[in-house]
């Protein structure tokens, strides 16, 4: 089992929302993968997901406001929000999952920052 997350549509200034989902690997569920540089950890920004605030790094918001699409859902994958970091078990298998999370996706997305 995974998370996918699902990027709300809207405008390039809008605050960013988005939900995350279960999905099973073995359901072929139509995604995007996000390859990015994490990037320096200290400037956060607030991430409205599945009705929680979460803290996300300076590159990953940018991606997101660039990767948003102004009408409709776009559903990802990104290392960072779809993995629990505080989790080292959860951690540890999501890892082992990732060749065939990215075989899976339908397109891998490379955000080398702006």
């Amino acid at each position: 089992e995974i998370r996918l997350l699902i990027l709300e549509p809207g405008a390039h200034e809008d605050a960013l929302k988005c939900q995350l989902v279960n999905a099973e690997l073995s359901w072929r569920t139509r995604f995007e993968a996000l390859s990015y540089a994490w990037g320096d950890d200290t400037t956060k920004y607030q991430l409205e997901c599945s009705g929680h605030h979460i803290g996300v790094r300076a590159n990953l918001h940018d991606a997101l406001l660039d990767l948003r699409h102004p009408t409709r859902k776009r559903v990802l994958w990104i290392d960072a929000l779809c993995i629990n970091q505080a989790d080292n078990d959860e951690k540890s298998k999501q890892i082992r999952l990732m060749h065939e999370i990215y075989s899976q996706a339908q397109e891998v997305l490379i955000y080398l920052g702006k």
